[in-house]
């Protein structure tokens, strides 16, 4: 009797990252880690800063799976951290959560960005991430991700188990901000509108570290309403900035953030003492 082949079993990547200044440049200093995640490239360009291109090998991220990604931006680096494309989000059976872990730690008058590709998940994905982030006195970092609602022209809008996002940030062991969003379709119901309205994509922003002020905050919400947005950007008790926007589609949002970027790189460089 013919048998259907068996799920895949779920599968364990890691990635342990140090990148400090040499030479006027940021490089990297220590790589460890374990398939599927990899370092695809580390590009270098004007100034100080390094771009480093994150691969994971599979293509997706399946039920029951687990990522572990560590960074660390030693004191007076500057690090660009991106995916290549969009991070799949795939079903598993039996059912079970995908889980992800990021830990980024960005040292004194060092800079640290990260922004992953558009979080995808297909119809039945159940994900769990959690990350945290901690700062030396005088560091900063930027964190972003954009959360799409599915597969729209396969039907899929929202029909996800589970998303579950947290982050958690501190700088000397004093906390600056912790956040939680828990999104689960299947138990609204009284529908996607009050929570997204007529828009279907979200986008957050986490700007920390000394430079992530008031100011910061009202340029941040200056350029949502600029590209037609709807959300806002603002500041938390010290040292930290949140920004968040709803949309159309991933890419008006890319426009939006990494115009967002540019303003915190701006704004974070010029008067941090790292080189442009």
């Amino acid at each position: 009797m013919s048998q259907f082949p068996s799920a895949p079993p779920a599968s364990h990547g890691w990635l342990d990252l140090v990148l400090g200044p040499s030479g006027g440049k940021t490089v990297l200093t220590r790589q460890d880690g374990r398939s599927p995640l990899h370092v695809q490239s580390v590009l270098h360009g004007e100034g100080r800063v390094a771009d480093v291109v994150l691969l994971n090998v599979a293509g997706m991220i399946l039920g029951g799976d687990r990522q572990d990604l560590r960074v660390e931006v030693l004191a007076g680096g500057h690090a660009r951290l991106r995916t290549v494309g969009a991070t799949h989000l795939h079903r598993a059976e039996p059912a079970a959560p995908a889980q992800s872990r990021v830990t980024l730690h960005a040292g004194s008058d060092a800079l640290l960005e990260y922004f992953p590709g558009v979080v995808i998940p297909h119809a039945g994905a159940w994900f769990q991430q959690d990350m945290m982030l901690n700062l030396a006195p005088g560091g900063h970092a930027v964190v972003a991700e954009i959360v799409s609602p599915g597969r729209l022209h396969s039907g899929e809008a929202f029909a996800y188990k589970c998303l579950a996002l947290s982050l958690s940030a501190g700088c000397a062991g004093s906390p600056l901000v912790t956040d939680a969003l828990m999104l689960e379709p299947g138990t609204w119901s009284f529908g996607r509108a009050a929570l997204f309205g007529p828009y279907t994509h979200l986008a957050t922003l986490y700007a920390l570290g000394p430079r992530a002020d008031a100011t910061l905050a009202d340029e941040l919400h200056a350029l949502v309403q600029r590209h037609g947005a709807h959300g806002g950007a603002t500041p938390g008790h010290r040292d930290a900035v949140v920004l968040r926007a709803l949309g159309h589609s991933a890419h008006s949002l890319a426009q939006l953030l990494h115009a967002v970027l540019a303003c915190c790189r701006r704004h974070m460089l010029g008067r941090a003492g790292l080189g442009r």
